[in-house]
């Protein structure tokens, strides 16, 4: 396949794998016996249900695809796992950063052993590590044990680094490179609040130490992204952030001059456009990529979504060497992930820096 003309960069966002302990025999997420009850119960949770090996499988083999013919590289927005527990981090960063067994003998694995630069947490990373315990227990409302032999609770994924921070990627022929900022929006939630039980954004916090890193204005060769589990997108209550949240974040994107958010968390992929101060913004949000999505219909109050990802092309406009940036949705099908065919989806290419 040849690289369309113009091309600076490809990324495949994914989001919401909800990686969970695995089943040897199918590949998909071990569930419990009360997941149908949980669900159907706490519907905006579904994340529990875990991951899909059958996505995971499909996952590997269009990123593979995408990375040979665009040398591309991969994003991930948020909850890489079901309930937080090691286990469940281990399984992910052996498949985004090696090659691993999942179901034998069938070897599975993004490769990517800087994953962890493009990669934030999402608020299913910061359960407390269990399954409920019976079909009305608010297990992500427990508390987050300490290691044994341990006095204090080690951050939720030691495969990644704190948050906030900055990944810089290359891009081009003429030192340009994207800035991805990325942040934990569950950075502020309290573990046995209203935020927590309604997968609310709370980050405040790590506004305030980001701006700290994008103090010096943006040079121009420098094109800033920020990674958010949470959408600012969501105006409901339930998976959203309060007005005030919103305005802080809205302030934050104006003053360091952001111009692209990729967000998750909403399990259904969107893209908008909006202002945000004097600043023209872009939000692609990617729907959940691998989590697990065939089950009785009865466990479900409502339709679940299909699996999906995001592919991100980054273009150069010429003569004026302004850069566009480029959206395509992908559903997954029987025969893999492939472009969606509902015109909402359609592919979307507008010029972000000029």
């Amino acid at each position: 396949m040849a690289v369309p003309a113009g091309h600076l960069a490809t990324f495949v966002h994914v989001s919401d794998l909800h990686i969970g302990q695995l089943d040897p025999t199918t590949g998909h997420a071990k569930q419990d016996a009360y997941t149908a009850h949980w669900i159907h119960n706490i519907p905006w949770c579904d994340g529990y249900l875990g991951h899909s090996g059958i996505a995971l499988r499909q996952l590997d083999v269009f990123f593979h695809r995408l990375q040979q013919d665009e040398r591309a590289e991969v994003i991930i927005t948020g909850d890489l796992t079901t309930v937080g527990m090691g286990i469940e981090f281990d399984l992910a960063h052996r498949y985004l950063g090696d090659i691993s067994t999942f179901s034998p003998p069938l070897r599975l694995g993004l490769g990517q052993k800087n994953y962890a630069d493009r990669t934030i947490l999402g608020n299913h990373d910061h359960w407390p590590g269990r399954l409920a315990k019976n079909a009305i227990d608010f297990a992500m409302l427990d508390n987050r044990p300490a290691p044994p032999g341990h006095s204090s609770v080690p951050p939720p994924a030691s495969h990644l680094p704190s948050l906030p921070d900055v990944d810089r990627v290359p891009v081009g022929t003429r030192g340009g490179y994207v800035l991805f900022v990325r942040l934990d929006s569950d950075a502020d939630v309290d573990p046995k609040g209203h935020d927590r039980l309604f997968a609310r954004a709370a980050f405040e916090s790590q506004l305030t130490k980001a701006r700290q890193i994008l103090a010096s204005p943006r040079p121009a060769s420098q094109y800033r992204v920020l990674l958010l589990h949470h959408s600012p997108a969501n105006p409901d209550y339930v998976l959203g952030m309060s007005a005030r949240m919103r305005a802080k974040l809205e302030k934050f994107l104006d003053d360091t001059d952001i111009r692209v958010v990729l967000t998750g968390h909403m399990h259904e992929p969107e893209w908008s456009q909006f202002t945000a101060g004097t600043t023209p913004c872009l939000e692609a949000r990617c729907g959940t990529t691998t989590q697990r999505d065939t089950f009785a219909a009865s466990w479900f109050p409502r339709t679940a979504p299909m699996n999906t990802l995001l592919v991100h092309r980054l273009f150069e406009v010429t003569p004026s060497g302004a850069v566009a940036w480029e959206v395509e949705t992908y559903v997954r099908t029987k025969k893999g992930f492939v472009p969606h065919t509902d015109p909402r989806y359609a592919p979307r290419r507008i010029t972000i820096w000029p």
